[in-house]
Protein backbone atom coordinates (compact mmCIF):
# COMPACT_ATOMS: atom_id res chain seq x y z
CA UNK A 1 0.00 0.00 0.00
CA UNK A 2 1.46 3.33 -1.04
CA UNK A 3 1.08 6.79 0.46
CA UNK A 4 2.60 8.47 3.48
CA UNK A 5 1.70 6.51 6.58
CA UNK A 6 2.40 9.04 9.33
CA UNK A 7 2.51 12.79 9.63
CA UNK A 8 3.95 15.01 12.35
CA UNK A 9 1.63 17.28 14.32
CA UNK A 10 2.53 19.64 17.15
CA UNK A 11 2.24 17.03 19.88
CA UNK A 12 2.72 13.61 18.31
CA UNK A 13 3.05 11.60 15.12
CA UNK A 14 -0.38 10.65 13.79
CA UNK A 15 -1.80 8.55 10.95
CA UNK A 16 -2.16 10.61 7.79
CA UNK A 17 -5.59 11.13 6.24
CA UNK A 18 -4.14 10.14 2.86
CA UNK A 19 -3.19 6.75 4.26
CA UNK A 20 -6.60 6.26 5.88
CA UNK A 21 -8.33 7.07 2.59
CA UNK A 22 -6.19 4.57 0.69
CA UNK A 23 -6.73 1.89 3.31
CA UNK A 24 -10.51 2.36 3.25
CA UNK A 25 -10.48 2.15 -0.56
CA UNK A 26 -8.52 -1.13 -0.52
CA UNK A 27 -10.75 -2.67 2.14
CA UNK A 28 -13.80 -2.20 -0.06
CA UNK A 29 -12.63 -5.33 -1.90
CA UNK A 30 -13.76 -7.25 1.19
CA UNK A 31 -17.20 -5.68 1.41
CA UNK A 32 -20.07 -8.09 0.84
CA UNK A 33 -23.11 -5.96 0.10
CA UNK A 34 -25.64 -5.33 2.87
CA UNK A 35 -23.92 -7.79 5.22
CA UNK A 36 -20.91 -5.50 5.42
CA UNK A 37 -17.32 -6.68 5.45
CA UNK A 38 -16.14 -10.28 5.64
CA UNK A 39 -12.61 -10.26 7.00
CA UNK A 40 -10.11 -12.44 8.82
CA UNK A 41 -8.12 -10.78 11.56
CA UNK A 42 -5.45 -12.09 13.90
CA UNK A 43 -4.43 -10.89 17.36
CA UNK A 44 -1.54 -11.45 19.73
CA UNK A 45 -0.83 -9.55 22.95
CA UNK A 46 2.34 -9.10 24.97
CA UNK A 47 2.28 -8.42 28.67
CA UNK A 48 4.69 -7.99 31.54
CA UNK A 49 3.86 -10.62 34.15
CA UNK A 50 6.01 -9.10 36.88
CA UNK A 51 4.49 -5.65 36.50
CA UNK A 52 1.01 -7.07 35.73
CA UNK A 53 0.93 -4.80 32.73
CA UNK A 54 -0.30 -5.23 29.15
CA UNK A 55 2.47 -3.81 26.97
CA UNK A 56 0.64 -3.97 23.66
CA UNK A 57 -0.92 -6.15 21.00
CA UNK A 58 -0.79 -6.62 17.26
CA UNK A 59 -3.92 -6.65 15.13
CA UNK A 60 -3.44 -7.91 11.58
CA UNK A 61 -6.20 -7.70 8.97
CA UNK A 62 -6.17 -10.12 6.04
CA UNK A 63 -2.49 -10.98 6.60
CA UNK A 64 -1.33 -7.66 5.17
CA UNK A 65 -2.58 -4.69 7.19
CA UNK A 66 -0.73 -4.46 10.50
CA UNK A 67 -1.88 -2.38 13.46
CA UNK A 68 0.53 -2.08 16.38
CA UNK A 69 -1.39 -1.11 19.52
CA UNK A 70 0.82 -0.01 22.42
CA UNK A 71 -0.38 0.74 25.93
CA UNK A 72 -0.38 4.51 26.43
CA UNK A 73 0.15 3.87 30.15
CA UNK A 74 3.83 3.13 29.56
CA UNK A 75 4.35 6.77 28.53
CA UNK A 76 3.67 7.85 32.11
CA UNK A 77 7.10 9.22 33.07
CA UNK A 78 6.44 8.98 36.80
CA UNK A 79 5.62 5.27 36.67
CA UNK A 80 7.90 4.28 33.79
CA UNK A 81 10.78 6.79 33.57
CA UNK A 82 12.82 4.24 31.62
CA UNK A 83 10.44 4.56 28.66
CA UNK A 84 12.15 7.63 27.24
CA UNK A 85 11.10 9.89 24.40
CA UNK A 86 13.87 8.33 22.31
CA UNK A 87 12.36 4.86 22.77
CA UNK A 88 8.90 6.14 21.82
CA UNK A 89 10.36 7.70 18.67
CA UNK A 90 12.15 4.47 17.77
CA UNK A 91 8.88 2.55 18.08
CA UNK A 92 6.97 4.98 15.91
CA UNK A 93 9.73 5.38 13.35
CA UNK A 94 10.09 1.62 12.96
CA UNK A 95 6.35 1.28 12.40
CA UNK A 96 6.59 3.90 9.67
CA UNK A 97 9.53 2.10 8.09
CA UNK A 98 7.62 -1.21 8.08
CA UNK A 99 4.30 0.42 7.07
CA UNK A 100 2.66 -0.79 10.25
CA UNK A 101 -0.07 1.43 11.69
CA UNK A 102 0.77 2.48 15.27
CA UNK A 103 -1.71 3.37 17.99
CA UNK A 104 -1.28 4.42 21.59
CA UNK A 105 -4.35 3.20 23.51
CA UNK A 106 -5.18 2.83 27.18
CA UNK A 107 -5.08 -0.96 27.40
CA UNK A 108 -5.67 -0.76 31.15
CA UNK A 109 -9.29 0.19 30.41
CA UNK A 110 -11.15 -3.11 30.82
CA UNK A 111 -14.30 -1.67 29.24
CA UNK A 112 -12.66 -0.57 26.00
CA UNK A 113 -13.11 -2.66 22.84
CA UNK A 114 -9.99 -1.32 21.16
CA UNK A 115 -10.20 -3.62 18.14
CA UNK A 116 -13.74 -2.57 17.22
CA UNK A 117 -12.84 1.08 17.81
CA UNK A 118 -9.91 0.84 15.38
CA UNK A 119 -11.95 -0.93 12.71
CA UNK A 120 -14.63 1.75 12.90
CA UNK A 121 -12.01 4.43 12.28
CA UNK A 122 -11.75 2.95 8.79
CA UNK A 123 -15.50 2.86 8.16
CA UNK A 124 -15.76 -0.83 9.07
CA UNK A 125 -19.03 -0.55 10.96
CA UNK A 126 -20.69 -3.79 9.93
CA UNK A 127 -19.54 -7.28 9.06
CA UNK A 128 -18.37 -10.69 10.20
CA UNK A 129 -14.82 -11.49 11.21
CA UNK A 130 -12.85 -14.66 11.87
CA UNK A 131 -10.45 -13.97 14.74
CA UNK A 132 -7.27 -16.04 14.61
CA UNK A 133 -5.29 -16.60 17.80
CA UNK A 134 -3.26 -19.32 19.47
CA UNK A 135 -4.77 -20.37 22.80
CA UNK A 136 -4.81 -17.23 24.87
CA UNK A 137 -8.07 -15.99 26.41
CA UNK A 138 -6.01 -13.09 27.73
CA UNK A 139 -5.28 -11.93 24.18
CA UNK A 140 -9.02 -11.74 23.57
CA UNK A 141 -9.55 -9.72 26.72
CA UNK A 142 -6.83 -7.27 25.72
CA UNK A 143 -8.19 -6.87 22.20
CA UNK A 144 -11.91 -6.63 23.03
CA UNK A 145 -12.04 -5.61 26.70
CA UNK A 146 -12.44 -7.84 29.75
CA UNK A 147 -15.76 -6.31 30.82
CA UNK A 148 -17.19 -6.74 27.32
CA UNK A 149 -16.23 -10.43 27.17
CA UNK A 150 -17.04 -11.43 30.74
CA UNK A 151 -20.77 -12.07 30.07
CA UNK A 152 -19.83 -14.27 27.10
CA UNK A 153 -17.51 -16.39 29.25
CA UNK A 154 -20.00 -16.54 32.13
CA UNK A 155 -22.85 -17.64 29.85
CA UNK A 156 -20.74 -20.21 28.01
CA UNK A 157 -20.89 -18.32 24.71
CA UNK A 158 -17.09 -18.31 24.78
CA UNK A 159 -15.35 -21.36 26.22
CA UNK A 160 -11.71 -22.09 27.01
CA UNK A 161 -10.96 -25.77 27.33
CA UNK A 162 -8.44 -27.30 24.95
CA UNK A 163 -8.96 -24.25 22.74
CA UNK A 164 -10.84 -20.98 22.93
CA UNK A 165 -14.11 -21.10 21.01
CA UNK A 166 -17.23 -19.03 20.59
CA UNK A 167 -18.57 -15.78 19.23
CA UNK A 168 -18.59 -12.15 20.34
CA UNK A 169 -20.57 -9.22 19.03
CA UNK A 170 -20.17 -5.46 19.29
CA UNK A 171 -23.24 -3.90 17.70
CA UNK A 172 -23.02 -4.88 14.00
CA UNK A 173 -19.47 -6.21 14.21
CA UNK A 174 -19.64 -10.00 14.65
CA UNK A 175 -16.55 -11.99 15.64
CA UNK A 176 -16.04 -15.76 15.40
CA UNK A 177 -13.06 -17.06 17.38
CA UNK A 178 -10.78 -19.41 15.42
CA UNK A 179 -8.18 -20.70 17.86
CA UNK A 180 -5.51 -22.60 15.92
CA UNK A 181 -4.50 -24.41 19.10
CA UNK A 182 -7.34 -26.80 18.26
CA UNK A 183 -5.23 -28.12 15.39
CA UNK A 184 -2.13 -28.77 17.49
CA UNK A 185 -0.90 -30.37 20.70
CA UNK A 186 2.31 -28.35 20.76
CA UNK A 187 3.46 -24.73 21.11
CA UNK A 188 2.97 -22.02 18.52
CA UNK A 189 6.59 -22.33 17.48
CA UNK A 190 6.32 -26.12 17.30
CA UNK A 191 3.12 -25.96 15.25
CA UNK A 192 4.66 -23.41 12.89
CA UNK A 193 7.72 -25.60 12.38
CA UNK A 194 5.55 -28.67 11.70
CA UNK A 195 3.94 -26.95 8.70
CA UNK A 196 7.11 -25.23 7.50
CA UNK A 197 6.47 -21.69 8.77
CA UNK A 198 9.59 -19.91 10.01
CA UNK A 199 9.57 -17.60 13.05
CA UNK A 200 13.03 -15.97 13.14
CA UNK A 201 12.18 -13.50 15.93
CA UNK A 202 10.52 -16.02 18.24
CA UNK A 203 13.60 -16.72 20.37
CA UNK A 204 14.96 -13.17 20.41
CA UNK A 205 12.60 -12.06 23.18
CA UNK A 206 12.64 -15.27 25.23
CA UNK A 207 14.91 -13.66 27.82
CA UNK A 208 12.20 -11.07 28.49
CA UNK A 209 9.21 -13.43 28.43
CA UNK A 210 8.08 -12.46 31.95
CA UNK A 211 9.21 -8.83 31.60
CA UNK A 212 8.19 -7.73 28.13
CA UNK A 213 8.37 -4.04 28.98
CA UNK A 214 12.07 -4.54 29.62
CA UNK A 215 12.31 -6.16 26.20
CA UNK A 216 10.60 -3.17 24.59
CA UNK A 217 12.99 -0.80 26.34
CA UNK A 218 16.12 -2.79 25.48
CA UNK A 219 15.21 -3.70 21.88
CA UNK A 220 12.23 -1.64 20.64
CA UNK A 221 12.47 -2.80 17.02
CA UNK A 222 12.91 -6.48 17.88
CA UNK A 223 10.00 -6.26 20.33
CA UNK A 224 7.77 -5.00 17.53
CA UNK A 225 8.97 -7.68 15.11
CA UNK A 226 8.38 -10.35 17.74
CA UNK A 227 4.83 -9.20 18.46
CA UNK A 228 3.87 -8.81 14.80
CA UNK A 229 5.52 -12.09 13.78
CA UNK A 230 3.45 -14.00 16.35
CA UNK A 231 0.34 -12.56 14.71
CA UNK A 232 1.10 -12.74 10.99
CA UNK A 233 2.31 -16.33 11.33
CA UNK A 234 -1.25 -17.38 12.24
CA UNK A 235 -2.35 -16.69 8.67
CA UNK A 236 0.64 -18.62 7.30
CA UNK A 237 0.07 -21.58 9.63
CA UNK A 238 -3.60 -21.73 8.70
CA UNK A 239 -2.81 -21.67 4.99
CA UNK A 240 -0.17 -24.41 5.23
CA UNK A 241 -2.27 -26.59 7.51
CA UNK A 242 -5.29 -26.38 5.20
CA UNK A 243 -3.03 -27.21 2.26
CA UNK A 244 -1.81 -30.30 4.11
CA UNK A 245 -5.38 -31.41 4.87
CA UNK A 246 -6.31 -31.07 1.21
CA UNK A 247 -3.24 -33.06 0.18
CA UNK A 248 -4.15 -35.77 2.70
CA UNK A 249 -7.64 -35.94 1.24
CA UNK A 250 -6.17 -36.33 -2.21
CA UNK A 251 -4.02 -39.26 -1.09
CA UNK A 252 -6.88 -40.99 0.73
CA UNK A 253 -9.81 -40.51 -1.64
CA UNK A 254 -7.88 -40.14 -4.88
CA UNK A 255 -9.01 -36.68 -5.86
CA UNK A 256 -7.88 -33.16 -4.94
CA UNK A 257 -9.15 -31.88 -1.62
CA UNK A 258 -11.67 -29.15 -2.22
CA UNK A 259 -12.66 -28.17 1.31
CA UNK A 260 -12.79 -24.46 2.01
CA UNK A 261 -11.08 -23.11 5.12
CA UNK A 262 -14.47 -22.51 6.76
CA UNK A 263 -15.34 -26.19 6.35
CA UNK A 264 -12.34 -27.46 8.30
CA UNK A 265 -13.13 -27.70 12.03
CA UNK A 266 -10.64 -26.28 14.53
CA UNK A 267 -10.30 -29.73 16.10
CA UNK A 268 -7.48 -32.13 15.33
CA UNK A 269 -9.66 -35.24 15.82
CA UNK A 270 -12.39 -33.80 13.59
CA UNK A 271 -9.89 -33.24 10.82
CA UNK A 272 -8.69 -36.83 11.02
CA UNK A 273 -12.28 -38.08 10.71
CA UNK A 274 -13.03 -35.55 8.00
CA UNK A 275 -10.11 -36.71 5.88
CA UNK A 276 -11.08 -40.37 6.23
Amino acid sequence: MTGQLLEVTEDRITISQDFKDRFVAELKNFKKGKKGYKLTIAIDAEWDSQRKLTVGYALVVEAQYVFVVLNSAIKDREKFPEVTEAIIERLENYCQEKEWIPYWKNLNDDASDTTSDILREYDINKGSFDVLLFYSPKDLRVAFGTKNLEPYFNQGKITQKRRVAGNYRNDELKYRIRDLKGWSNTTLKGFAASVGVEMPFKEKMDFYKEQMLDGLIAEPEIFLEYMVEDTICLFEIREEFVSNIRELQHKIIGRPGVLEIEEIPIKAKSNFNLSI
